[in-house]
């Protein structure tokens, strides 16, 4: 059982073909609470077509994170861009789990279907302030999922204690704390 008083709230706003997913969590207790968010939003995609992610910017210091067994390797994965800025998505991309990455300075990420003629934009995925950024399907699936975070899985190694994970929101008595979360299909 989560030991804090809170109270969360999850709201989405749809204007024409931009869907918003905003979190306000508020602190309600009289102790300094602890706790990580993040996102999970899945996207349909077309499993016959080849498809690649497009970041923002061209990324420098771009940290990729590899799973080890049920953690996070304490080692960096293998830098998966081209060209500093595209993720192809390929039969094995997900073999292991999720393409995770943190240390990037885009703040949005674009999904794209490969066409003949014209890659085909799927969606605009603008993550705004979140650390740390997942790319996740079962292989084959006909879906993807884009998700933001503040935290994640613990790392192989790490003290087991959950105030110490990388990433965890430190939010003080009757304090706010507001992040979000925008689709543009």
């Amino acid at each position: 059982m989560f030991p804090f008083e809170f109270k969360l709230y999850v709201t989405y706003t749809i204007t024409d073909n931009i869907l918003s997913t905003q979190y306000k969590v508020i602190n309600t207790g009289n102790e300094t609470m602890i706790f990580g968010i993040g996102g999970h939003p899945g996207i349909k995609i077309d499993v016959t077509k080849e498809h690649f992610f497009e970041l923002e910017q061209e990324e420098n210091e771009i940290e990729f994170m590899e799973v080890e067994g049920n953690f996070i390797s304490n080692k960096p994965a293998k830098n998966l861009l081209e060209n500093k800025k595209i993720i192809r998505i390929k039969p094995d991309s997900f073999i292991n789990d999720a393409i995770m990455m943190k240390n990037y300075k885009s703040r949005k990420i674009t999904l794209y279907e490969v066409n003949e003629n014209e890659n085909k934009k799927i969606v605009e995925f603008d993550f705004g302030n979140y650390p740390v950024l997942a790319l996740w399907s079962i292989p084959g699936a006909p879906y993807i999922c884009i998700e933001p975070w503040y935290n994640f899985a613990d790392k192989v190694k790490e003290t087991g204690y959950f105030k110490d994970k990388e990433g965890i929101i430190t939010l003080e008595p009757n304090k706010e704390f507001e992040t979000e979360f925008v689709m543009e299909f």
